[in-house]
């Protein structure tokens, strides 16, 4: 898993552990020195003091490191979705032909957008939990079966047995859930992406259509969320019976026995708020490993971003037949994409015409898959940045200025326009084709335009 590779090896990731560790500790260390002030008040020794200090000291000390994990998690959070989104930049740059397939892009935008960040955020805190409960209760069992009872190890070994029983049983049903539930977020995101067109403008049928499946869309989110949660607590409680029982046990019978002297009958009391604390703090760790699936499963459809379906050929869309080739006015025969490449061996301005549906933009994006950093293309919808972009400029005003800034600040060889006469009034028109021409001296330029060829050009 991409994604999940990125995250475990961070350094930050292995202090905040490191410092949870000290922390828990710390805290283990409590019941010891607890244990050793009671029996010096019961024997009336007059050294409890010193236990009674270093008790006090087990309650403040953890906060230390304790607060500086927290820190590392918030660094080994933002780390890992910066490096997700490196990744991203990585896995996605220069996949031209990807452009063109829109199914893609509705799956996929709102999944790195919206929930990919959330995901990773969420799944760095859960782990946080589950490391924090993990140790807490590892190292207070070690100590209470030390200085209380030896068997108390036993009854939270047989806790731990059973209970993950149920967590392997539960597992693969929960992971399902867990995906089923996360692609049915996907789909509400991606269908709210298309809110603003289907109401702004106002067109009641669109609205209809839209407002649809929207309903149908939330409909089965909100009945995966419910399942998800309604899963996931009838195995918490689960995991909660199995946890307690075989402690509740050992404790009564321990008790009860009166094989046991005062002191270690004072140890038992004294500790069973820690020993009530364990015993919450192993079912949250059980609940989390039962939430394991539920993390991998949407880690796993992030990690869908990188996978690409789409097999299907493009050079079949193109119909070379249907498709006019002129260079400065002068018409050419092209057949292929290697005549087209060989026509851009030399600067000039290329221009083609076509009925929609021809495969004009397929070639060109065939075209910057061939050429790579050779050239750019510059599609007639876009959400391109660029360093001179204004709202207070027009579509055209917009779109010149952005060839200047291209045309300056880029190499390329060769420039790939897509109907970036699309929309424009005559005198904008004219004001670029002008600067096209002038661009064409020295670059290979590949042009579709908007209008047939008897009209405006």
């Amino acid at each position: 898993m991409v994604i999940m590779r990125k995250i475990f090896f961070h350094p930050f990731c292995w202090i905040m552990l490191a410092l949870l560790f000290v922390q828990q500790i710390l805290v283990a260390s409590s019941t010891i020195w607890l244990v050793m002030t009671a029996n010096a008040v019961y024997n009336n020794s007059g050294n409890y003091l010193p236990p009674l200090l270093l008790y006090l000291a087990s309650l403040v000390l953890p906060y230390f490191p304790g607060g500086f994990a927290l820190v590392y998690l918030e660094k080994w959070s933002q780390s890992s979705q910066l490096k997700s989104i490196e990744t991203t930049q990585t896995e996605l740059n220069h996949k031209p032909l990807l452009w063109i397939d829109l199914k893609e892009k509705e799956k996929k935008l709102p999944l790195f957008a919206k929930e990919g960040l959330q995901t990773i955020s969420g799944f760095t805190s859960y782990f946080y939990d589950l490391a924090a409960c993990s140790l807490n209760a590892l190292l207070n069992v070690i100590t209470l079966s030390w200085i209380v009872e030896p068997l108390l190890l036993l009854g939270y070994g047989a806790s731990l047995v059973m209970a993950a029983l149920l967590v392997r049983f539960q597992a693969p049903i929960n992971q399902q859930i867990s995906s089923q539930t996360e692609q049915s977020r996907i789909r509400l995101s991606s269908h709210l992406f298309r809110m603003w067109d289907n109401l702004v403008l106002g067109n009641s049928y669109n609205r209809g259509i839209w407002s649809t499946r929207l309903s149908e869309r939330f409909s089965q989110a909100q009945h995966m969320n419910v399942k998800s949660v309604r899963f996931n607590q009838l195995v918490a409680i689960g995991i909660a019976l199995l946890t307690m029982l075989p402690t509740f046990i050992i404790l009564i019978w321990s008790l009860q026995s009166r094989t046991h002297g005062i002191t270690t009958t004072i140890a038992i009391v004294v500790s069973l708020p820690r020993i009530f604390q364990i015993l919450n703090s192993s079912h949250q760790v059980l609940s989390l490993i039962s939430s394991w699936s539920t993390q991998k499963g949407k880690i796993e459809v992030l990690d869908s971003l990188f996978k690409f379906s789409s097999t299907e050929n493009l050079l079949e869309r193109i119909k070379f037949a249907q498709i006019q080739f002129e260079k400065h006015g002068t018409p050419h025969a092209i057949r292929s994409v290697d005549e087209c490449l060989r026509l851009l061996n030399q600067p000039g301005r290329m221009t083609l015409r076509g009925p929609n549906g021809s495969g004009k933009s397929t070639l060109l994006l065939l075209l910057k898959n061939i050429l790579g950093s050779r050239a750019y293309y510059l599609p007639a919808q876009h959400s391109l940045t660029f360093q001179n972009e204004s709202k207070e400029r027009s579509t055209g005003e917009q779109l010149f200025e952005s060839l200047k800034e291209i045309a300056e600040n880029n190499p390329s060889e060769v420039l790939l326009l897509d109907e970036w006469d699309a929309n424009l009034d005559d005198k904008n028109k004219d004001k670029i084709s002008l600067l096209i021409d002038n661009l064409s001296i020295q670059r290979g330029i590949v042009e579709i335009r908007h209008h047939s060829k008897n009209q405006h050009t």
